[in-house]
């Protein structure tokens, strides 16, 4: 592998910086408009943003650079349900109603 020039490496933590922003955007987006209304450009966009950060952070850490890892780079699972929406909404027990 080539070894980056300074500016190289320059360049490559200022598009992680932006790429960063980019993302914090698109979740603030996603957090808005409920995960069942995200428009499609928005889960595009977050997806294609952590890519681009994971490449970024590859490149520069084969380079022997120390880049930190930010809590939104990756996807964080949820285990509050156990299985798609749908399917714990058919496991649940219909209410009770009383007349």
């Amino acid at each position: 592998m080539n070894q980056l020039t300074d500016d190289d490496i320059r360049d490559q933590k200022q598009l992680l910086s932006a790429y960063r922003r980019t993302l914090a955007h698109h979740l603030e987006q996603r957090a808005i408009h409920g995960t069942a209304y995200v428009p499609p450009s928005v889960i595009y966009g977050i997806e294609e943003a952590r890519t681009q950060i994971r490449r970024i952070k590859r490149v520069l850490r084969d380079q022997g650079i120390a880049v930190n890892d930010h809590p939104d780079d990756e996807e964080v699972q949820s285990h509050e349900f156990s299985g798609s929406p749908s399917l714990v909404m058919m496991q649940s027990k219909p209410p009770h109603y009383t007349l």
